[in-house]
């Protein structure tokens, strides 16, 4: 009868654990990063959306449903005034470059999310200038809000549209 080798472990065998263990290291390292980059996606879509959400329903509160517009002005496509009562607010888009983009109306100014800064330093939420307007039909009574927000990871899916026809006290 033959006695087993009673010395531990070869050489050929430490090695090959150690890859397999190196292997199993990677494709786990792999998943997790992967995991990381979803959720921070899914984390910056939360915000943009939180923020297209109540930045409408301001709006929406004071245009549509709650205030007696009696007057719009168009300023430019990036400019409306609102007279409401004897009240008046303006609605406006502002693009920067040192510092996020901003949508301000009446006097609360919202800046768009923080969400990183691309290698340039600019901010890499933004709102489309080439597709966002600000419009006011004086013939038909209709004003039209579209404002897209554009993301190099997140493509231009978010977006502020409102449409209403007014009825002008």
């Amino acid at each position: 009868m033959k006695t087993l080798n009673q010395k531990g472990l070869t050489t050929i065998e430490l090695l090959v654990c150690f890859v397999l263990i190196s292997i199993l290291s990677v494709s786990m390292y792999e998943t997790v990063t992967n995991y990381k980059e979803k959720q921070q996606i899914e984390s910056m879509k939360t915000e943009i959306t939180t923020y297209k959400n109540l930045l409408t329903k301001e709006i929406q509160d004071n245009i549509i449903q709650n205030q007696k517009i009696v007057k719009v002005k168009k300023e430019s496509n990036t400019m409306l005034n609102f007279t409401i009562g004897n009240l008046t607010k303006v609605l406006v888009l502002n693009y920067n470059n040192d510092k996020p983009d901003e949508i301000s109306y009446g006097d609360i100014t919202n800046p768009l999310p923080d969400l990183g800064k691309d290698e340039r330093g600019n901010y890499d939420l933004k709102i489309d200038r080439e597709k966002s307007y600000l419009d006011y039909d004086e013939t038909n009574q209709i004003i039209e809000i579209y404002i897209v927000f554009t993301h190099p990871d997140l493509g231009e899916k978010y977006a502020i549209h409102i449409v209403d026809p007014l009825t002008l006290t």
